[in-house]
């Protein structure tokens, strides 16, 4: 569980390295729709990015322990629903 939860952690600082580096090239061009249109995604990384900081932080404290991995299951779960 630890695993997958940092592997989408990475996943997600990585979809963030990438929108920031369009950004900049956004703003190199002076392409301003292009910019605003990435703001969005900037945001929602920010959330997506805190998303996974939450789960690798509760995932290291279940550790091996399986009801508490139950738990997070059913709790993230429903958040996802």
């Amino acid at each position: 569980m630890i695993e997958a939860a940092k592997f989408a952690r990475e996943a997600e600082r990585n979809n963030t390295a990438s929108i920031n580096a369009v950004y900049a090239l956004a703003i190199k061009e002076n392409d301003l729709p292009t910019q605003r249109m990435l703001d969005w995604f900037i945001n929602e990384q920010v959330e997506e990015e805190k998303w996974t900081e939450d789960l690798v932080s509760l995932a290291e404290r279940a550790g091996d322990n399986q009801a508490a991995v139950l738990e997070l299951d059913e709790q993230w779960g429903e958040k996802a629903g």
